[in-house]
């Protein structure tokens, strides 16, 4: 289908953005993909080539089937429309002087609606009285088949692994835009790996308040196993002599 329009919760759209890239030489992957899994059924999905997130969506009415497309992180950010006012607050702040007018960010629970244009190469994202408009991105997603087979192969055979802790802190963010009201517990991490050794670990992180969203840390490279120490002990340079 050449042209369709749909609606779709800005808390998603918003939560998403958390996970998709900002390197604007892979332009491919600066926003949210969305893509038909049936009439009523859309899948998000961002990501950064190091972590990613898919967030199944349940529409309010049936859509024909359409090619997947991207909306960039710029134009849902854009949404904000309370981004200039919030930097006049911090100003404000920051010298002990009144500002009259409160910031007011879009309602989370507020449907965005989407329209894409694959003739006219437009896509727009309408909230309340505003429409912003942007050419539509033609590259192409990558495939993330590859990495959710690995996320499903066997539980992870180590004892431990390791993560990039500001990374993981990307999906406690995603959580809070979700709206999960235990967003700093909210976090499930289950390592696996495929059956042979020396594969790369992926870690996947659920919201147990969210279950239609699943996310995965990409393949990290491993230590060498003999050189580490034992999990769970204490390090040696807190050892205390007997």
């Amino acid at each position: 289908m050449n042209a369709i329009t749909l609606s779709l919760p800005y808390r998603s759209l918003d939560a998403l953005t958390f996970l998709a890239s900002t390197d604007t030489t892979r332009p491919q992957i600066c926003g949210v993909n969305v893509s038909w899994r049936g009439p009523m059924e859309l899948m998000l999905v961002a990501t950064d080539g190091r972590r990613i997130g898919l967030l199944r969506e349940t529409l309010p009415e049936p859509v024909a089937e359409f090619s997947p497309f991207l909306i960039t992180t710029e134009l849902i950010r854009l949404l904000d429309r309370s981004a200039d006012l919030r930097i006049l607050h911090e100003l404000a702040d920051r010298h002990d002087m009144e500002y009259w007018d409160r910031p007011a960010l879009p309602n989370p629970n507020a449907r965005v609606f989407v329209g894409c244009d694959v003739d006219a190469g437009i896509m727009s994202l309408t909230l309340g009285r505003i429409t912003y408009q942007e050419s539509l991105a033609r590259t192409a997603f990558p495939d993330v088949r590859s990495v959710l087979l690995t996320a499903s192969a066997a539980p992870l055979a180590r004892e431990h692994v390791t993560i990039n802790p500001r990374l993981l802190a990307d999906f406690s963010k995603v959580a809070d835009a979700l709206g999960c009201p235990n967003c700093g517990t909210a976090l499930t991490m289950v390592g696996s790996h495929e059956a042979h050794s020396g594969v790369p670990a992926v870690i996947r992180v659920t919201l147990p308040e969210t279950p239609n969203f699943f996310g995965c840390l990409m393949p990290i490279r491993q230590t060498d196993e003999s050189k580490r120490e034992q999990v769970g002990e204490v390090p040696a340079w807190l050892k205390l002599e007997s």
